[in-house]
């Protein structure tokens, strides 16, 4: 794993996942642990009404944005995804330029939100992608098969775009690696890590 150079730097993660915080428990665990681990994590996710924008506690700093979340069309999801990765990729890059990221930990979905670590892959940090869900299973339970074939043969293309751009890949069971590699991921860049 890179670190940052230099006596007495702490090693900086950021966390990126279109969800509330602390609500997604594997994402919770993971910026925890990353902070019992002793490192600096800035976790960029959805804001709740009550929520403040920017929170900081020991270790983490969260930031928050008021992007709906309203699952009500294919359209309103490509929308809400587009603005959070835009909004997420400045505010990202800034302190990345402030202040390198070691890691750059992206949560799908959607699996494109990795876009918003293309900075810190330039300049020297690692980008692990956590699929939580394979995008066109769950896009294809939701809408059904007879939905668009060319869009799911678009998102099987960007699935494997976005894991050819991690470094590494992360995913909670077997059934799902598989998926995965079935569609041209090589084995060896995914691990489980169970939920």
């Amino acid at each position: 794993m890179m670190t940052e150079k230099g006596p007495g730097r702490k090693k900086r993660i950021a966390a990126v996942v279109f969800s509330h915080h602390p609500h997604d428990l594997r994402v919770r665990r993971a910026v925890e642990a990353a902070v019992e681990a002793s490192y600096d994590v800035d976790l960029f996710c959805l804001r709740k009404r009550s929520q403040p924008k920017i929170e900081k506690s020991q270790g983490l700093t969260i930031y928050r944005y008021d992007v709906p979340r309203s699952r009500s069309s294919i359209i309103n999801y490509l929308v809400e995804y587009g603005v959070f990765l835009a909004l997420v990729f400045v505010r990202l890059s800034a302190r990345h330029i402030k202040a390198r990221y070691s890691v750059i930990h992206v949560n799908n979905m959607p699996d494109v939100l990795v876009l918003a670590g293309v900075l810190g892959k330039i300049t020297g940090a690692r980008i692990l992608l956590d699929l939580h869900d394979p995008v066109p299973e769950v896009y294809l339970a939701k809408y059904g098969v007879a939905r668009k074939e060319q869009l799911v043969r678009l998102m099987k293309m960007l699935e494997r775009l976005c894991i050819a751009f991690s470094d590494k890949v992360i995913t909670p069971n077997i059934a799902f690696r598989d998926l995965f590699i079935e569609r041209g991921c090589p084995g060896e860049k995914i691990d489980i890590v169970m939920n």
